[in-house]
């Protein structure tokens, strides 16, 4: 997976002060909205191109090409707004790419912390790339971003004091501490998305839908002109 010129990544890469600053600014919960925003839209284009399908394919009526025309133009400004929506990409991901270029990410990332923090027990640089497997396979889940957020959150003393070392087992347990509490926060969402759903708020189409509901909701698009965001 190549990154794109203008990610988090890849600006890491070419001025790394420059971008740790830019992830200081940013609180786990910012960077969870962003995932899930590109989400709802992607679900939105995929339940826009299923509507766009009926219409091909089996609505006959005389203002097929207006429909069509509607819902063709719908898409492309929706493309348009998931393009411009950074995609954060896990580091499962790019393990799978390019797990060297993927190590030296996170090592520019931790390296900071020898930068920040004065003790006399710290970690070399051979033991933060190290580190890099380790961190690979138990946090596949997270992004650079997670990373670099924690660590942040680390130099504020979010996971207490540091006592005269810094290590991997320290690194470690501070990324365990970050991805309990974002998994706790998805768990929430979730259980708010299910209370929604049980009460007739959720939105989007299940598969089991039948014609008339697929029309339905395609005129309900058009007639508004735009997605409900």
């Amino acid at each position: 997976m190549s990154m794109k010129p203008n990610s988090w990544p890849m600006r890491l890469q070419q001025n790394t002060k420059q971008a740790l600053r830019q992830i200081a600014t940013i609180k786990p919960e910012q960077l969870e909205a962003i995932q899930e925003q590109r989400k709802v839209i992607i679900s939105e284009i995929d339940s826009l191109k299923r509507s766009q399908q009926f219409f091909k394919e089996e609505y006959a009526g005389a203002d097929k090409e207006t429909h069509l025309k509607a819902i063709e133009e719908v898409i492309i400004r929706q493309e348009c707004v998931i393009n411009s929506i950074p995609e954060i990409v896990t580091i499962g991901q790019m393990s799978r790419q390019n797990p060297d270029v993927l190590d030296d990410n996170i090592v520019l990332i931790l390296n900071d912390l020898r930068l920040f923090f004065q003790v006399d027990h710290m970690i070399t640089t051979e033991g933060l790339y190290a580190l890099c497997p380790i961190i690979c396979i138990n946090f596949k889940s997270l992004s650079l971003e997670d990373i670099a957020i924690c660590m942040n959150n680390a130099k504020l003393g979010h996971y207490g004091k540091l006592y005269n070392r810094l290590d991997g087992a320290i690194i470690l347990g501070w990324l365990t501490e970050y991805q309990k509490e974002k998994m706790t926060r998805l768990d929430n969402r979730n259980y708010v998305r299910e209370a929604h759903a049980k009460i007739g708020l959720n939105e989007g189409r299940s598969a089991g839908k039948d014609n008339s509901t697929l029309l339905r909701e395609a005129q309900i698009i058009i007639g508004i002109g735009k997605l409900k965001r």
